[in-house]
């Protein structure tokens, strides 16, 4: 099969087209045929070695397929070809390829009335800030959200999620321009992030202080936060984007009786394929009636995933970028 190939750690600029020999199918997985990859910031980690996965070479980037399933592995029962599914790949790379294998557990079937591009762009994002919202913050309508880091992924996604179930929504970005995606997705407020000034902004925004706060960020801009925290408010750790891990001052925990909670949506998944499976349920609900909208930034062929990769580590990127099959 064809593939896009890291032999080396490295910038996206030495990854290649080649082909691949598929490994063999386990058991418990299901072979995809894939029509669409979501690319993700893990993918520009991982092939320079800087995250937790560190496969042997040479492999392929790439964990978020779309697709119809050609192929199940023998002790699978409730999945057959031709199934049209979205999911995470069995190894946690190996999507940006003709192929992809999936388990058979953890994908989560699509409405045919759903294209490829938008399960893509959906999956990881929607999947995450679902998870964030619903299961670890318990969000509720009338909530004061923030989110920083509004303007990615998962954070337009948190936008438009928390709009959609009742919340009013503070967007958090870089620039007043990256905003107006955000203020298109629901959000009642937006704010250009100021460094020192957060919490103030915050305050302000809100008219007290935040309930929910999405944290995709990390660094600086989290420990403005714990300031602007509601008394048991939650405080959602989902990543690091500023390249910075920040500390946590637990006396704030007592004194404003906020909560720090951390979000993993892929070991949630994996650990309860059944609720992810219900909360895409409720997802694809709210994608038909239109109360979400996923912003998908761009669409490019398979061959061009360094492109993109590049695109996302300059952070030219509101919303999500997807892969279509080469040749497209």
């Amino acid at each position: 099969m064809k593939a896009v190939i890291c032999e080396a750690y490295g910038p996206p600029s030495e990854l290649k087209v080649a082909e691949m020999t598929p490994a063999p199918l386990a058991p418990d997985c299901v072979r995809v045929r894939v029509a669409a990859a979501g690319i993700n910031f893990p993918d520009t980690l991982i092939i320079k070695g800087g995250y937790q996965l560190r496969p042997d070479f040479p492999f392929a980037p790439g964990f978020e397929v779309a697709g119809s399933i050609v192929e199940c592995g023998a002790d699978v029962r409730d999945l057959a070809p031709g199934d049209y599914v979205v999911g995470l790949t069995a190894a946690g790379y190996g999507g940006f390829a003709e192929y992809a294998d999936v388990r058979a557990a953890e994908a989560v079937r699509v409405p045919d009335s759903i294209d490829e591009i938008t399960a893509a762009a959906i999956y990881t994002a929607y999947g995450t800030a679902y998870h964030a919202l619903v299961q670890r913050g318990g969000v509720k309508a009338g909530d004061w959200v923030v989110v920083l880091g509004a303007t990615g992924g998962v954070g337009l996604a948190a936008v438009d999620i928390a709009s959609a179930l009742g919340a009013k929504v503070v967007a958090v970005g870089s620039s007043e321009e990256k905003l107006a995606l955000a203020s298109k997705a629901g959000a009642s407020a937006t704010l250009v992030y100021r460094e020192g000034q957060l919490s103030a902004d915050v305050r302000a925004a809100t008219g007290g202080a935040a309930d929910i706060c999405i944290d995709l960020v990390g660094g600086s801009a989290f420990t403005e936060m714990t300031r602007a925290m509601a008394w048991e408010g939650r405080l959602l750790v989902i990543g690091f984007t500023s390249g910075e891990i920040p500390s946590l001052a637990v006396n704030l925990l007592l004194l404003k009786g906020f909560s720090a909670v951390g979000v993993y949506w892929g070991r949630f998944a994996e650990r309860d394929p059944e609720g992810n499976a219900r909360n895409f349920a409720h997802l694809w609900e709210l994608l038909a009636s239109r109360q979400i909208a996923p912003h998908i930034h761009r669409v490019l062929p398979m061959e061009r995933a360094a492109e993109a990769l590049d695109e996302l580590l300059a952070r030219k990127v509101a919303g999500k970028l997807v892969l279509a099959p080469f040749g497209t």
